[in-house]
């Protein structure tokens, strides 16, 4: 059985980019309603990860009677996730907010005026590229601030939610997608202005330490040094590669290089071991597929199989669990039955029928 933590209804009108939020909620336990256009989507991988555990509910928004039947929703729900404006765009200019009061409305946006940009665009203008220094450099996963942006939007639901219950009125929360990608760097705002910031790409000297990536024999590797060089030196020297120390924090670039030329000779689980034999952070650099082999993952069935009528998926789970004994919900997205439809919408078995028939629902 499937534990419920939370209960609560909640219209998921965003797109693919900005879909997760709400699927955080609804691995809770959140009864979430996926709103979208008439049509199948592209059903591949990404759309059943950012949509496991929802009701999707198809409306043809270009008539007004789709649109009547989105506003019944929005006035017997409890919140609502859009994006970018996309309520007020394809719904009604009237805030949801006014259409029911006591609902808690989150907008997903990239900034104060709505619009969501290329997540590439983000990374550069919030600061996350000049952070990883210059030169030549491996571009960010895309998508990566959309799940931030996610996740916040996440936290925001519970918040406005709570804040509902104790002054008994909804509300309206935005959150900005740059904002959000530069609250992800940290200090590194705080370093900048310190003038302590790293100056070339794939090499991190904050705090006296040293952090860069290297190519072994059989792929990309990690190489942390946190607290202080002089272990890494020594093994330097002792190959030939370096000579005298180099005083503290001084120097990185030149260490850098030393590293990765010291590493191109040696295999990856050659580095683990020594790492781990002297207590040291280094880690092998691992695709995407070489992690599906992780045993620590694998234990905790972290990725699973999701059969859906289109195909089968490996879907990630959620990284957390409430009691050795229960477990989250875990299905995908599945097209709303006519019973919760009729109960949420409030609709006589005639009028579900003439919606149907009318090919509006």
């Amino acid at each position: 059985m499937g534990q419920t933590i939370l209960a609560f209804t909640l219209i998921d009108f965003t797109d693919q980019r900005l879909a997760f939020a709400a699927r955080i909620l609804a691995d809770l336990g959140a009864l979430v309603v996926r709103v979208e256009g008439k049509g199948h989507p592209q059903v591949g991988p990404g759309y059943v990860l950012r949509n496991m555990n929802k009701h999707v509910m198809r409306l043809n928004l270009e008539r007004e009677e789709g649109r009547e039947v989105f506003l019944r929703l929005i006035k017997r729900a409890h919140a609502l996730i859009d994006g970018a404006g996309s309520f007020a765009c394809a719904i009604s200019k009237e805030p949801p907010t006014e259409l029911n009061p006591s609902l808690v409305h989150v907008s997903l946006k990239a900034d104060g005026k709505g619009g969501l940009p290329d997540d590439y665009v983000v990374s550069a203008s919030a600061g996350q590229m000049a952070a990883m220094g210059e030169g030549v450099f491996r571009s960010l996963p895309p998508g990566q601030n959309y799940y931030v942006l996610c996740l916040y939007g996440a936290i925001a639901v519970l918040l406005g939610l709570e804040k509902r219950d104790r002054e008994g009125k909804g509300l309206y929360l935005e959150l900005s997608l740059e904002e959000c990608a530069i609250s992800v760097i940290e200090d590194v705002l705080v370093r900048y202005r310190s003038g302590r910031a790293g100056a070339e790409r794939g090499v991190d000297t904050s705090n006296n330490g040293l952090i860069c990536t290297v190519d072994c024999k059989d792929g990309p590797f990690q190489i942390a040094l946190p607290y202080g060089l002089e272990t890494m030196m020594e093994l330097l020297a002792a190959d030939g590669i370096i000579g005298e120390p180099m005083e503290e924090g001084k120097g990185h670039g030149v260490i850098a290089r030393a590293i990765k030329q010291w590493a191109a000779s040696r295999t990856r689980n050659e580095l683990f071991e020594m790492g781990q034999s002297m207590r040291l952070p280094f880690a092998p650099i691992l695709s995407p597929f070489e992690v599906r082999k992780n045993v620590h993952l694998r234990s905790r069935r972290f990725i699973r199989q999701v059969k859906t009528e289109w195909a089968k998926h490996s879907i990630p789970s959620m990284p957390y669990r409430f009691s050795p004994s229960g477990r989250l919900k875990f299905r995908p997205p599945t097209p709303i039955t006519d019973r919760l439809c009729k109960e949420l919408l409030g609709l006589s078995d005639r009028e579900f029928v003439a919606l149907k028939d009318g090919g509006v629902l």
